[in-house]
């Protein structure tokens, strides 16, 4: 049976929006100007007994400060860009990832602090947002030029590169990493290029800044969730972006 999909379907519109999913299920719900998303309930719950802040309606979204929302989102590009929708929705303006990445180069070490510079498209979301023929998505410089600010200011040591976003990471292969390595791309996750791709689609800033939780290769190999510099490295950096955006 020979079946194709519908063109250009960034550019069509849809039968629902995001305000009509909030306006429903959580009604009063008003997002401040920046979001911090993470992906690790653990370091989430911790950062929320020393930041201290105040519960919403949205469930694992906090306000820090009327300017300044924290939210724990499961992984992958599906659910953080449904949850970036409804933030945009309700009058968020930027959003900044915190998350986890594996190093694709063997100069890398568990807990690196690495700052996305954009996003190689290898999951499901950015097609349904921005032409399918478009290879990369981009962070904003602006909002990239204002973390590589406060990193320098506050001495936070951190890398700059490409990422590899992806839906499968079990199937991140031998013969990519090799790959995409030799031609510039640092590291592999599975949320950037996505929220990339919705936050053009929506108008609005979008940045992503990763630890280094696993290398693909080098000497060393293998997971690295349970180093203490990982879990060191989460509180400090998010004090530090939490800092510059309160």
């Amino acid at each position: 049976m020979k079946f194709s999909k519908v063109k250009n379907k960034h550019l069509l519109r849809p039968v629902f929006s995001a305000r009509d999913f909030v306006e429903r299920y959580h009604p009063g719900f008003q997002s401040p100007e920046t979001v911090i998303s993470v992906f690790n309930r653990s370091f989430f719950q911790q950062a929320l007994s020393y930041l201290k802040p105040q519960k919403t309606k949205y469930k694992d979204f906090y306000k820090i400060s009327d300017r300044l929302g924290i939210n724990l989102s499961p992984p992958g590009a599906a659910c953080l860009s449904s949850r970036l929708e409804d933030f945009f929705a309700c009058g968020a303006e930027r959003s900044v990832i915190f998350g986890f990445a594996g190093g694709l180069r063997g100069n890398m070490n568990p807990g690196d602090i690495v700052l996305c510079s954009g996003a190689l498209i290898d999951e499901g979301v950015s097609a349904h947002y921005q032409s399918r023929k478009k290879i990369f998505s981009y962070p904003c410089r602006k909002l990239n030029a204002e973390l590589k600010e406060v990193f320098d200011r506050e001495k936070i040591k951190y890398k700059c590169g490409l990422s590899w976003t992806t839906d499968a990471p079990y199937m991140e292969t031998f013969e990519e990493v090799d790959h995409y390595s030799k031609n510039g791309i640092i590291t592999v996750e599975m949320e950037a290029s996505a929220s990339f791709s919705v936050s053009s689609k929506r108008g609005k800033s979008a940045a992503a800044v990763f630890l280094i939780s696993d290398l693909l290769s080098g000497d060393k190999k293998g997971f690295a969730f349970h180093y203490a510099c990982l879990k060191r490295n989460f509180h400090s950096g998010l004090k530090t972006i939490v800092k510059a955006f309160s």
